[in-house]
């Protein structure tokens, strides 16, 4: 276990604000360009939470469209063209107690996207 950047608080806190923009892991919109069921950016960002041990039942998000950002793709061996361009969000994530952080969530959160810190 590696600690946490000391720029990023640890301090527990009840709202939590995207400082690089949150990226889905999963597409949202399908084919028509209607949002899929079960992968909305909600469900897709309470899914993080609980993959990482946080109950997502008592946390309100907030979500509005931050724009496009490239993600990280590994190399293609074969000179396969990648999309590492995905939409963007900034999110608020508000929970009923006292959470701590520093909390990164979504695509690409290994390389600097979806980091969360506490709101001021």
């Amino acid at each position: 276990l590696v600690p946490p950047p000391p720029a990023l608080s640890s301090v527990p806190c009840v709202s939590w604000d995207t400082v690089s923009p949150f990226v889905p892991p999963r597409h949202v919109l399908d084919k028509r360009g209607r949002v899929k069921p079960g992968e909305s950016i909600e469900s897709q960002v309470s899914r993080e939470l609980e993959n990482r041990g946080i109950n997502s039942r008592d946390v309100q998000l907030s979500v509005e469209k931050f724009g496009w950002v490239s993600v990280h793709e590994p190399r293609q061996e074969d000179g396969r063209r990648t999309n590492s361009d995905k939409l963007g969000y900034n999110v608020r994530l508000m929970f009923r107690t006292p959470t701590r952080g520093p909390l990164f969530l979504g695509a690409s959160s290994h390389f600097g996207l979806g980091v969360f810190a506490p709101h001021v």
